[in-house]
């Protein structure tokens, strides 16, 4: 097998999820609430000694004007990881659409 991971974007997770990009990156960086921390779970699978690269990896993309911004790029592992965080209806619709895409790859 290669060595190179089949991964998504968190930018493709928000579009397939149908909610902001923003809300994605908060998930995995964490968020600061009533000046108090909220771990993300980059954070949380750091602190426990778990590979954050078999799910989350940093990466960036170029915006339409040109700009470079943060985003993940997300293995099969963590798409399962986060079908499993996120509940509802939403969470059904994105397990459909990324396994549906890893199948295609």
């Amino acid at each position: 097998m290669g060595g190179e991971k089949r991964t998504i974007t968190t930018l493709e997770i928000a579009e397939m999820m149908n909610i902001g990009h923003w809300q994605v990156l908060r998930k995995l960086d964490g968020r600061e609430e009533n000046g108090k921390h909220i771990k993300g779970y980059v954070e949380i699978l750091t602190d426990n000694q778990m590979v954050v690269s078999d799910y989350f990896s940093e990466s960036v993309y170029k915006d339409a004007s040109g700009k470079e911004n943060r985003c993940y790029d997300v293995t099969k592992l963590g798409c399962d990881f986060l079908a499993n965080k996120f509940t509802g209806e939403k969470g059904i619709i994105f397990t459909a659409k990324y396994v549906k895409k890893f199948h295609e790859m």
